[in-house]
């Protein structure tokens, strides 16, 4: 149920950040916003449908390789009193960084691909034209997120519950979502 949560959560979002691409979209051609396109809300939310369960699972993986907290046994090895020690379960720092630095490049050599494909095969393109553009694409979308994510990121994984690292994600992702609503059009 969890996962349905966090999917309804993230498809909401997306609905709100591509209208939000629309209207600057229109604003910036100092046109009139009178239509809503659906057509690529539809695509953001059968991404976002598809691609949500995926970063539940990443986000589920990264914790169970790199838990957030320290066992109380490293603590313990600190010189503190074995009670307040077992009783005190610190962030990971090795662990942290450890999850960020995974997020930050296999997580984007998935997830920006991923994202290409799906836009493309929803736009009815073929594949030689997918990879063509996420050849052309890649490296502009990675060096755009990495204004964004690597903070986010941070955050996620030293002050997020685990089971609520994807909806973060996802908030943060508003103006992602904007950025790429305006790039794939």
């Amino acid at each position: 149920m969890a996962m349905l949560d966090t999917v309804v959560q993230g498809v909401c979002l997306s609905i709100f950040s591509n209208v939000l691409a629309q209207i600057i979209d229109a604003y910036q051609k100092n046109t009139s916003y009178t239509n809503i396109n659906l057509t690529p809300i539809l695509q953001f939310v059968t991404y976002t449908i598809l691609n949500t369960p995926i970063n539940i699972v990443w986000q589920d993986l990264l914790e169970s390789w790199f838990p957030s907290s320290q066992p109380a046994a490293e603590i313990a090895k600190s010189n503190e009193k074995p009670t307040v020690a077992a009783k005190k379960q610190g962030l990971s720092i090795q662990n942290t960084l450890a999850k960020f630095a995974l997020d930050q490049s296999l997580g984007a050599l998935i997830n920006i691909p991923l994202f290409i494909g799906i836009m493309g095969m929803l736009k009815g393109q073929g594949v030689d034209q997918i990879v063509n553009t996420v050849k052309a694409d890649f490296w502009d979308i990675y060096t755009s997120g990495a204004k964004l994510w690597p903070a986010v990121s941070l955050i996620s994984f030293a002050a997020i519950p685990p089971n609520k690292r994807v909806i973060f994600g996802s908030i943060a992702g508003v103006v992602w979502n904007v950025y790429l609503s305006l790039k794939s059009r």
